[in-house]
């Protein structure tokens, strides 16, 4: 048996070990993986056909476990999952024989290349609005939040909220995205939440072992998936700044919706929850005590914990996952899509504006060096949170 096939071999016993022991595991890390490897297809798809030469595209980082050529494109598979890539010929400037190349990426024009890099914030996105349309017709009700994770020593981890939990209003306001959360609570002050909770049938909410002084019951009752819901209001204070908490969307009970308010909705809710995701990177930065910045690990634990509690969950948690890698991607750092947009503005406005290649290759390698080991602080991080 030759060495790739055994690669292969190992490839799909790991993987098959890794479904059968930590089922919900896996499917986080597979989760991981699709929404990374539709963003570098985004950019790939789009780069082919603005008549840019692709020679490969990873999903996973590092040495190649599987690879196969088709037309002049190698796809691999590598051990990695929190990455990929697409080797455009000619992004990096300095290229061996990129100069040359007609294909290349500096050789195609501005629009072209345009295309290629925003293709895979769009195919992020497209996959959020594919998404909110599935769950939509196939489970119906309304939006909420959802409550995904709580960190220690934040408000909402004071305010005794869980993960599972359903934020229905804020101060009698309705929510329907996470981006509500900033814009109702963003400020230091004393809130009223309505949430619903999958809790033990009791008559009477005092008798619920989560119960505090206050809370008051507004209903209980089996929901269509067949658990116990108690509906309740609690007060909670906090700061200003965020909650502590990793949220995603949420769907809960309500009327069905049509094709029409459905197709409204793949286009409103990602949006909406691009702002969100700005205001909370806003707040976190001015508040980094806040906790609620998360690395991969974090990410991971999220996504896990989702697919643990059902299909439904965890196909809203992609949809968050999903925008939240597009929208991170088009900001305007270097080494991000983002940041290489941000010079072919300048290119659109004047050439003169331009730096050399040679200074773009140098400011997006200190980008680059700046987010990755913003990574491993954040990952250090979330080792300790779990430890």
């Amino acid at each position: 048996m030759d060495n790739e096939r055994m690669k292969l071999l190992g490839l799909v016993v790991g993987a098959v070990a890794l479904i059968v022991l930590k089922p919900a595991l896996a499917a986080g890390i597979f989760l991981f993986g699709v929404v990374v490897g539709l963003h570098e297809a985004g950019h790939m798809i789009c780069a082919k056909k603005a008549g840019m030469r692709v020679d490969a595209f990873s999903i996973g980082m590092g040495p190649a476990l599987w690879s196969f050529q088709r037309g002049e494109t190698e796809y691999r598979i590598a051990p990695i999952p929190f990455g990929g890539y697409v080797h455009i010929v000619g992004l990096d400037p300095e290229e061996e024989g990129a100069a040359d190349d007609p294909r290349a990426f500096d050789n195609r024009p501005l629009w072209a290349r345009a295309l290629a890099i925003v293709g895979g914030p769009l195919a992020n996105y497209l996959t959020a609005m594919v998404l909110v349309v599935l769950v939509m017709m196939a489970w119906g009700g309304r939006w909420a939040v959802g409550v995904v994770s709580v960190s220690d020593n934040t408000p909402a981890a004071a305010a005794g909220l869980q993960g599972g939990d359903r934020i229905l209003s804020i101060d009698d306001e309705s929510l329907s995205n996470v981006s509500d959360l900033s814009r109702l609570a963003g400020k230091a002050g004393t809130y009223t939440l309505t949430i619903t909770r999958p809790s033990d049938a009791k008559p009477k909410i005092a008798e619920q072992p989560w119960f505090r002084e206050g809370d008051v019951l507004l209903r209980q009752g089996v929901s269509s998936d067949g658990s116990n819901q108690v509906v309740f209001t609690r007060r909670m204070s906090k700061p200003d700044g965020l909650f502590g908490m990793g949220v995603s969307q949420a769907l809960v009970e309500g009327a069905d919706p049509s094709l029409g308010e459905a197709l409204v909705t793949s286009v409103r809710l990602p949006l909406e929850t691009s702002i969100g995701i700005g205001r909370a990177l806003a707040q976190a930065l001015t508040a980094p005590k806040s906790g609620s910045l998360g690395g991969p690990v974090a990410i991971l634990k999220s996504a896990t914990d989702e697919a643990q509690a059902g299909l439904l969950r965890f196909l809203l948690f992609a949809i968050t996952l999903s925008v939240a890698l597009g929208f991170f991607n088009l900001l305007p750092i270097p080494a991000l899509d983002g940041g290489r947009l941000v010079f072919l503005g300048l290119e659109a406005i004047s050439v003169k504006l331009l730096p050399s290649p040679a200074v773009q290759m140098r400011i997006h390698s200190y980008g680059f060096m700046a987010l990755l080991g913003l990574i491993v602080l954040l990952t250090v991080f979330d080792v300790r949170r779990l430890l």
